[in-house]
């Protein structure tokens, strides 16, 4: 049959006839790379092996030592399957009806290798991607166990929305007067041992007990877990420093006042000048989940 017309591609010329004559493609130097040193590799098909392969970015045919990356051999796959077609394409005739056949055959042969191989790969990824999703999601959860509001120095026990075994930290939010601060605590050793949260705080004055304002607190609250559903508050004491009977801007004796217990701690909590500063409340434990996740990736 002869040719109509024909472009001037990098695989073809023309002659005064008008007709193509088409240039061989390389298809060795492909086959060489899918083969990756191993001269006895003979590609057929992409084998469940192969597609396994694909799917680890091992691309087609890995050694011990060494394994192209899937984006290395998807080219040479598709650069193989489009020379070896282009080649027997240059001595096809196309008034052989069963030669065509067999052509046609080989295209879709080579067409179902090559999808294969994109599938293979896909997947692949689209297993990382759920893989990453799913540690992401288990590397740190938060999970609210309680809300509500008690009073600090009642000291009481809070019953949680699930067992604190499967969390390793808890998150408790207080606010101590105008403040809004968060104490966390390890869950790493069990429920079995005692936990204290202190944090710093500026206050106001304290005229019955001759404390000036601006005095920092160190606010202790002890934490314990009476079993796996339960959250007491063992104690809430307070160790101050400040001064007395001083002014601003002047240097004047310090002055160390530690209490022995809740109850005197709330004594003095209840005297304090401003009368915001008084209430401390818990409002809200958090159960936080934070686990080593590993890679994705080759595990």
């Amino acid at each position: 049959m002869g040719c109509i017309t024909c472009g001037q591609g990098a695989n073809q010329s023309s002659d005064n006839s008008g007709c193509c004559n088409l240039k061989a493609m390389d298809v060795v130097t492909p086959l060489n790379d899918i083969r990756n040193g191993d001269e006895n590799f003979c590609f057929s098909e992409i084998t469940d092996k192969i597609c396994e392969n694909l799917k680890n970015d091992e691309g087609i045919n890995p050694s011990a030592t060494h394994s192209n990356s899937d984006c290395d051999d998807l080219t040479s796959l598709n650069d193989l399957a489009i020379g070896s077609l282009h080649n027997a394409l240059k001595t096809l005739n196309l008034c052989d009806v069963d030669a065509y056949k067999c052509w046609l055959d080989s295209l879709l042969s080579w067409q179902w290798n090559v999808d294969k191989a994109l599938i293979c790969a896909i997947c692949g990824l689209w297993d990382i991607v759920h893989c990453l999703d799913g540690k992401t999601r288990n590397s740190v959860r938060v999970v609210n166990l309680w809300d509500g509001s008690q009073d600090i120095f009642s000291t009481p026990t809070i019953e949680m929305s699930e067992s604190l075994d499967q969390f390793d930290y808890l998150d408790l939010h207080f606010h101590y007067g105008t403040e809004r601060v968060v104490g966390r605590v390890s869950l790493e050793g069990g429920i079995g041992n005692f936990a204290t949260i202190t944090m710093m705080d500026k206050v106001g004055g304290n005229t019955s007990h001759n404390i000036d304002a601006g005095a920092m607190i160190a606010k202790e609250v002890g934490v314990q877990y009476p079993d796996k559903k339960h959250v007491k508050l063992d104690h809430f004491v307070w160790s101050l420093t400040g001064t007395t009977g001083g002014a601003l801007d002047q240097v004047h004796p310090a002055v160390y006042l530690a209490f022995s217990s809740t109850s005197k701690t709330k004594a003095y909590s209840d005297t304090q000048d401003v009368v915001a500063d008084r209430p401390h409340t818990v409002n809200k434990i958090e159960g936080i989940i934070s686990r080593d996740t590993g890679s994705c990736i080759g595990g």
